[in-house]
């Protein structure tokens, strides 16, 4: 089975004053949320996840507290709404789809900062996440099963690691594979970042203890068709820098949380 890995922030108020209302009554194509939620108890059961008033309640009030399965119900309702609407409208019709995916976001106050792409990828950012989590004692209250409701501080700090981390995967010899040179914007932050924790001596050890494992993993994967996922890592280490570079400059003191949705 697959695994769904995306990454979010909000915009409180566009979220209390435009997703709400809409979620409440909106039909969407053929559908109102709650059309969709019934279909998908009647498919799965009664699970907290579909619960209408909770979600309601949550976006209304601050839809960075929101639960990572009932975000994924959301924007999985958007999306299949207006996929049926759009597809096949025209030769175009996945560019005016995406188009106005990105409309209804902006509207919404739904920020997606990264959507991982394809199954073997996700679980290698997400093994780099739980390595990080286990040298790092962090707040487990928002923690789920498919998902994380993290701090945006929480998440900066993971993703500081995720640079020094793919930083040291780029620069070192012992991987044959050719990364796109940084740009000079880039290597500053990079400093930055190695100031802020040189003297961190459980971030240096969580990045040692890595990458003294990827060595090792990317060896041995020469002789043996185990460790897809660290060599998975090793080839998107470029990716994961630049997706990490890019949500450092776009997460903002102003949004409180990042809720990470992990599907399989």
């Amino acid at each position: 089975m697959g695994r769904n890995t995306e990454i979010y922030m909000f915009d409180k108020e566009k979220s209390t004053n435009f997703l709400y209302p809409d979620l409440k009554n909106k039909v969407f194509n053929k559908n109102t949320f709650v059309e969709y939620l019934n279909s998908r108890k009647r498919e799965y059961g009664d699970l907290p996840e579909f619960d209408l008033d909770k979600i309601l309640e949550t976006v209304n009030n601050d839809i960075n507290f929101i639960h990572p399965d009932q975000l994924w119900e959301i924007v999985n309702f958007i999306e299949e709404e207006i996929f049926q609407k759009f597809i096949g409208v025209s030769e175009n019709h996945f560019k005016i789809i995406e188009a106005e995916m990105d409309k209804l976001y902006d509207l919404y106050g739904i920020i997606k900062l990264y959507e991982v792409h394809t199954s073997t990828v996700c679980y290698s950012y997400m093994f780099q996440f739980g390595n990080y989590r286990s040298f790092f004692e962090k707040d487990e209250k928002f923690e789920y099963e498919n998902g994380y409701n993290l701090s945006s501080q929480d998440f900066l700090d993971f993703n500081d690691y995720m640079i020094l981390m793919m930083d040291r995967i780029i620069n070192n010899q012992v991987f044959d594979v050719k990364y796109s040179p940084y740009s000079e914007e880039d290597l500053a932050l990079v400093k930055d970042i190695k100031l802020k924790f040189k003297e961190s001596r459980v971030m240096n050890e969580a990045i040692e203890h890595e990458l003294n494992w990827l060595i090792k993993c990317w060896n041995e994967s020469k002789d043996s068709d185990s460790f897809k996922i660290e060599t998975s890592t090793i080839s998107y280490a470029g990716l994961f820098f630049s997706q990490s570079i890019s949500m450092k400059k776009n997460i903002k003191e102003i949004n409180p949380s990042i809720v990470i949705t992990d599907s399989y």
